[in-house]
This record gives C-alpha cells, structure tokens and sequence, in this order.
C-alpha cells in the first residue's frame, strides 16, 4: 500500500489522468489506516477468542484429564496414552498462553504511533507474526481437545461438513 504514493506511481496516474497528486496520497493514507485499524480488530479479536473459548476448552479438557489419570493411577491401571495427551495438551495451552501475552502487548502498543506509515510496517513485520504464532498454536491443539469441549468447528468439520 505505501507504494502506491512512490513518485512514479503518481506521476502514472496523473499522467493518465485517472487520480491528482493529493488524490493518490490521500488514498492511500486511508487504505495504510483501514490496514491498520482491520489488523488491530482481528488481533483484539484473536486474543479474545483465545481468552475466552480456546484456553478455558483446554483447561477443561485438561482437569478431565487429569482428574482420570490420577483416578487410574490411585487403582494401579495404566494411563500412558492419557498422560502423554494431558501434557502435550498443557504445552499447548502454555504455547497458546505465551502468543496470546506477546499479541495482546503488541496490539496495545499501536498507540504509541503517531506515523501511520511506521505503523503499517510494525502490523506487518511484527502483529502478522505474532498472529501467526497463535494461530499456529491454537491449531496445534485442536488435535487433542475432545470435540464436546471444542469451542469451534475443526477444519475437518468446515471442509467435509457440508
């Protein structure tokens, strides 16, 4: 988007007679801000999904875990598979946990620019990623978390559900 106000991309334009010289460069400061304010909604709106339904599944899937293993291990029953869920199932939600804290940090710290260009490159370089990161963990999950607790469809569930 900022390229799109490079010297010869406004020299096309009003050459062709399509846009002004104030018209391109006010374009695109509000296509850099909608940019911007859309990545900052779907940021808030990720750590919310992942306070609200994905971290509280996993504790609960987790506790009945848990609560079985020790009720196996009391009576002498084996309970590897169940142990080895329950703590691929705290990693993740440690992983989850740790991308939701980096995330929210760096959402909040949007306000502390004052140069919408600047803060089109840190949405890209660092709010992208970190994104990423808990996505990436939060599907991570998803393999371990029994479908009663699922706060969400799988994507199974969205491409052969229909």
């Amino acid at each position: 988007i900022p390229y799109m106000s490079s010297k010869k991309n406004i020299e096309l334009f009003t050459k062709m007679g399509i846009l002004s010289a104030t018209e391109v460069i006010s374009r695109t400061e509000i296509m850099i801000e909608n940019y911007c304010k859309t990545l900052k909604i779907e940021a808030r709106t990720m750590c919310d999904m992942a306070k609200t339904e994905i971290l509280p599944a996993i504790y609960a899937y987790s506790g009945e875990l848990a609560a079985g293993v020790k009720t196996k291990t009391d009576i002498g029953v084996s309970c590897r598979s169940e142990s080895e869920i329950l703590k691929k199932l705290s990693a993740s939600g440690d992983d989850i946990y740790d991308s939701l804290v980096k995330l929210d940090e760096a959402t909040d710290n949007m306000k502390n620019f004052k140069d919408n260009r600047v803060l089109c490159e840190y949405c890209r370089d660092v709010l992208l990623p970190l994104m990423e990161q808990l996505r990436s963990a939060a599907d991570g999950a998803e393999a371990y978390v029994a479908e009663k607790y699922r706060p969400y469809a799988s994507y199974g569930e969205l491409l052969y559900g229909i």
